[in-house]
């Protein structure tokens, strides 16, 4: 049997088709169907398998998205750029430092300012998982802890977890503790709002919204892909997000004012301290990801620190 190959320049350009209006949307739509199912042949992977279920849930919803051919477009266009990205990560040899392909030499000595305090951002890190409950996944409840902390509040992980199980703000399941402490976005804001710092959500749009946030001061819980911000395909489960990190730092090169990256605290690594993630990661991360971000509001907010120039 034949198999229809998959490169990421055939997937380029039936992106540029979509936007362009074209009126052959299911046809484009069968021939990416043939293309998944070639993935599952070649691979037969759990990653696959996961990516497959997002398109699957497109191919469910074909009536909804009939009354709005622009809406269907839209969302096959979304689609493509997962499907491109997931293709990137099974790439052989593919690391977290190559992601993005290596750099120009202009680019590497470019030089840049970063608007945060970075040190601060380092002392009140602490990785994911130090509560008396057992819970593991408790991402977005430590990041929480962390901008608590940031802002000047003395609050750990286990207080923000014994809050989040007394008034039913997170997962819990007293049998199966390990896999607990998932929060939505809603029960963040909630939690943060309990230690007295109110929040304003935000879909992801652009990363411009993320730099807003952190240059004025806010702390920012940002929740993201952890497939696509780690490049591991493991985490890459529907490819919506599903992992939550504070943002730090935001790194601009001077000559142009363009976002370079941004500074986590990523409480899902051990080195996840104030660590640097380039804007390419972030976008496809957050905005491809269909992400959001909360970031704190009113006096709380401080301005950050801006003393980290420095080529990158």
């Amino acid at each position: 049997m034949d198999h229809v190959h998959v490169n990421i320049e055939d997937l380029d350009h039936f992106q540029l088709l979509l936007r362009s209006g074209s009126e052959h949307v299911a046809d484009i739509h069968l021939n990416l169907r043939e293309r998944l199912d070639t993935l599952g042949n070649e691979w037969r992977d759990r990653e696959y398998e996961a990516f497959a279920s997002v398109f699957a849930s497109t191919e469910a919803s074909l009536r909804t998205f009939a009354e709005s051919a622009e809406a269907y477009r839209e969302y096959l266009v979304q689609l493509l750029s997962y499907l491109k990205e997931y293709l990137s990560l099974q790439t052989p040899g593919r690391d977290a430092a190559a992601a993005s392909g290596p750099a120009s030499p202009a680019a590497e000595e470019e030089e840049t300012s970063c608007v945060g305090d970075l040190d601060r951002a380092r002392e009140v890190f602490a990785e994911q998982g130090q509560n008396s409950y057992g819970m593991q996944s408790t991402c977005g409840l430590a990041v929480a802890a962390c901008v608590c902390r940031q802002l000047g509040l003395d609050v750990t992980e286990e207080d923000m977890v014994s809050r989040a199980v007394a008034h039913r703000q997170c997962q819990y399941d007293p049998d199966d503790r390990e896999p607990s402490g998932g929060t939505t976005v809603h029960q963040q804001a909630a939690l943060l709002k309990s230690f007295g710092l109110p929040t304003r959500y935000e879909e992801a749009r652009d990363l411009e919204q993320i730099a807003a946030a952190v240059e004025s001061g806010s702390g920012v819980v940002l929740n993201v892909n952890a497939a696509l911000l780690w490049h591991d395909s493991r985490c890459f489960e529907a490819g919506f997000a599903n992992h939550s990190v504070s943002v730090v730092g935001v790194v601009r090169s001077k000559a142009r004012g363009k976002i370079q990256g941004f500074h986590l605290n990523d409480t899902g690594r051990p080195d996840g301290a104030a660590r640097f993630v380039d804007a390419e990661a972030i976008y496809a991360a957050w905005v491809l990801a269909r992400g959001n971000l909360l970031a704190t509001t009113g006096p709380e907010a401080r301005r950050p620190k801006e003393d980290h120039s420095h080529a990158r």
